[in-house]
């Protein structure tokens, strides 16, 4: 083992300086971001400077990686440069100009994630085998660790470190220091030391082929192998039963097919190399038999899916596991065709796949949207909603008519305005309604009163003539009593082991008036002081949820 020495150290800090030098620009970019905005400050410029500058710096790594395997330099700075023209205009375009809801989060973890696979594959598109990118991966994921973990241990000292200024000086050297701390370590000078121990061009391309040390070839063989056999001989069990039962499989066994695609996918992918050495009979048996024996059990995936779709109806992840339940059908005739002698199709499928289904106007989320969307408003059209867009009331008297098809569309109501937020559902209902409607499946009615203290750390004053607390308190009752003005419900708790009951009544008129209120308001009642954090209450079903601090 070369010996590591201050002088060598030297050498790799300026090396990496000099071949990745923008990519180090960018993560100091996303360090200070990162410790400017720290935990209570949100802007859409906030998420521009933290997500561009992280996936820049690892785009541009990307890049760099791939001018070392061209000739032709000027015509690779060219696209270089239009690259990062073109992504500088995505990040800005998704920060400044779209509503961050689920069908944009999809985008952005399609395109980092395509930017990572692309940092593994793109130095061995001239390869006629996958050797040196099996060799590559390997140690890319193995420095990936050691880098972090090495920012983790000099995060834990300087923690110690600043802890120990306090506990025995009383000092503290600024506010938010162990946050700071952590940002520099895991932000900047863990992917900084891996930036350091990425091969060189000229032993990029290693084509040796050793394969797993003996401990991980261990885990391969002696967990990994047995725990796919008992997936294997279960999922054979289930067909069998399902067959001489005649009947449909469940859709839950989607998750057992997908944890067995993805332990098959591990193994030969780890156990690639045995196949181009001498021996590894056993390895190569897997290699060729794994892929025919799992085949057959997608097709319960796939009824399994098809039988989800049919009973709750279409979903965005509904049809991510849909289309992933394709990708493996490919996969394992691919591994079967081609004798798993490529392996690197199965990222790049994977990853195209990921980017036809989440980025542009074909992407799955606003298909969905639109779907769903179209069938709400034709099911309010055809139960007569009074107007469209609704307010409170409105909801409220449509919701009275007595319609099988009503909690089809509200369940779908409620999806859209979870996944999708209020702004695109503006055309159905005005935006307090949309936020105070519940999907319960026995319950159509709208929350009267909505409170909702979020990340409120002011302290509480114990009130005057007050010695008991109880804190934390979560309520939820069905039916409480309501009387004008007046709702009552009896809070139970234990002192001591010997349970208490504590008769409350609260004006529905006071809670209205403090809706709005940024901080949390005490509310006196004849027995007690209520701290409300959460409060959510509907006249109609009389359904009554708190969560807060109460003083007698």
């Amino acid at each position: 083992m070369e010996k590591l020495t201050l002088e060598k150290l030297k050498g790799n800090f300026i090396l990496s300086c000099k071949r990745f030098p923008i990519s180090i620009f960018f993560l100091l970019w996303l360090t200070v971001s990162l410790i400017y905005y720290g935990f209570d400050k949100s802007s859409d410029a906030q998420f521009f400077n933290i997500f561009y500058s992280g996936s820049a710096a690892l785009l541009t790594c990307v890049l760099r990686l791939w001018e070392e395997e061209v000739d032709d330099l000027k015509r690779c700075r060219i696209i270089q440069g239009a690259i990062h023209v073109c992504w500088l205009a995505v990040a800005v375009y998704i920060s400044f100009y779209c509503d961050m809801n689920q069908t944009v989060w999809n985008c952005v973890f399609a395109l980092s994630f395509t930017i990572a696979i692309a940092f593994i594959i793109v130095p061995f598109f001239k390869e006629n085998d996958d050797i040196s990118l099996w060799n590559f991966t390997y140690h890319t994921f193995l420095t990936f660790i050691l880098s972090f973990a090495v920012a983790q241990i000099l995060m834990g000292g300087v923690m110690l470190l600043l802890e120990s200024f306090r506990e025995l000086f009383g000092l503290v050297l600024w506010d938010d220091a162990y946050y700071d701390v952590g940002v520099v370590c895991n932000g900047f000078i863990a992917p900084f030391l891996f930036l350091q121990l990425i091969p060189k061009h000229d032993k990029i391309h290693n084509d040796s082929v050793k394969g797993l040390p003996k401990f991980m070839y261990g885990i391969i063989h002696y967990l990994f192998i047995p725990l796919t056999t008992a997936y294997l001989i279960t999922l054979y069990a289930y067909a069998a039963k399902i067959i001489f039962q005649w009947e449909l499989p469940e859709g839950w066994v989607s998750w057992l097919v997908t944890a067995l695609m993805t332990l098959m996918t591990i193994i030969i992918v780890a156990v690639y190399p045995s196949q181009f050495s001498e021996g590894h009979d056993v390895d190569k048996k897997i290699i060729k038999w794994l892929p025919m024996c799992v085949l057959p059990l997608l097709l319960l995936m796939s009824i399994g899916i098809l039988r989800r779709i049919s009973d709750y109806g279409i979903t965005a992840n509904r049809l991510y596991i849909s289309l992933f339940n394709l990708w493996c059908y490919g996969v394992c005739i691919w591994l079967i065709v081609s004798k798993a002698r490529r392996i690197v199709w199965i990222p790049i499928s994977f990853t195209v796949l990921l980017l036809l289904s989440s980025v542009g106007p074909q992407n799955f989320s606003s298909l969905v949207f639109s779907s769903l969307k179209s069938h709400v408003i034709k099911g309010l059209k055809a139960t007569k909603v009074p107007k469209l867009p609704m307010d409170i009331a409105t909801y409220k008297e449509w919701s009275k008519h007595d319609d099988a098809s009503m909690n089809d569309i509200i369940s779908n109501l409620y999806y859209l305005k979870n996944q999708y937020g209020n702004k695109e559902l503006a055309d159905i209902a005005d935006s307090l309604t949309l936020e105070r409607i519940n999907y319960f499946s026995e319950d159509k009615s709208i929350c009267d009163i909505e409170i909702n203290y979020l990340c409120c750390d002011n302290a509480l004053m114990i009130p005057d003539g007050y010695k008991h607390v109880i804190p934390n308190y979560s309520y939820t009752e069905n039916k409480v009593k309501v009387d004008g003005d007046k709702i009552s419900f009896i809070v139970e708790y234990q002192v001591n082991g010997k349970k208490m009951k504590l008769p409350i009544e609260v004006s529905i008129k006071k809670m209205k008036s403090i809706e709005n209120s940024k901080y949390i308001v005490p509310v006196k009642c004849s027995n007690a002081v209520l701290c409300f954090s959460s409060f959510s209450f509907s006249e109609n079903s009389k359904k009554l949820y708190f969560y807060g601090t109460i003083f007698y």
